[in-house]
């Protein structure tokens, strides 16, 4: 398997292969939430330490404290890519391992939380589906980046689209969830 030239500057990425990149990494973690979501010992370990309580009258600032928190788990793949770790086939590696580990982490622990509180929990879910997307998102840009396919624009269009996509999630996530 031949790999990409990143001396040479990258080439346009056409919208259908980002998207192609994009459906596959959103299934990918859709597809690890519901399998933990369906394993029977995983929750069992999970279980007692779920508490599903209201919050409490949400603030701006639970909001933004929220999407920083969302930042730093979701977009690190894309500031990996922003900075050029990926100039080197191990770095490139090494990239791609931990943000496969990171989806599959992040989709067994949502998918063992669904499991263990059942319908209880799906109140407080209506930003997953943004959180998932900024995720394929993060990982798309990862990957398009680390094989010579974005061009430097390209990269800021999709950051701002993750960044976007998580302060979505953040406000569902403090404003349309139960509260006291």
């Amino acid at each position: 398997m031949a790999s990409a030239d990143l001396t040479a500057p990258p080439r346009r990425c056409r919208t259908d292969e980002a998207a192609r990149t994009f459906v596959v990494a959103l299934a990918a973690i859709w597809t690890v939430t519901l399998l933990a979501a369906g394993l029977g010992e995983l929750p069992s370990l999970i279980g007692e330490q779920l508490q599903l309580q209201p919050h409490s009258t949400p603030t701006i600032h639970d909001a933004l404290m929220t999407w920083l928190h969302n930042v730093r788990v979701g977009g690190w793949p894309l500031l990996l890519a922003a900075l050029g770790l990926h100039r080197h086939r191990w770095q490139r590696r090494l990239g791609d391992v931990l943000l496969a580990t990171s989806l599959i982490a992040n989709g067994t622990l949502v998918g063992a939380a669904i499991a263990a509180g059942h319908e209880r929990i799906l109140p407080y879910l209506p930003h997953l589906p943004f959180e998932w997307a900024a995720l394929a998102l993060s990982a798309t840009g990862w990957y398009q980046t680390s094989r010579g396919r974005l061009t430097h624009h390209q990269l800021v269009r999709l950051v701002v689209a993750c960044l976007t996509t998580l302060l979505a999630a953040a406000i569902m996530e403090t404003y349309c969830v139960p509260h006291l």
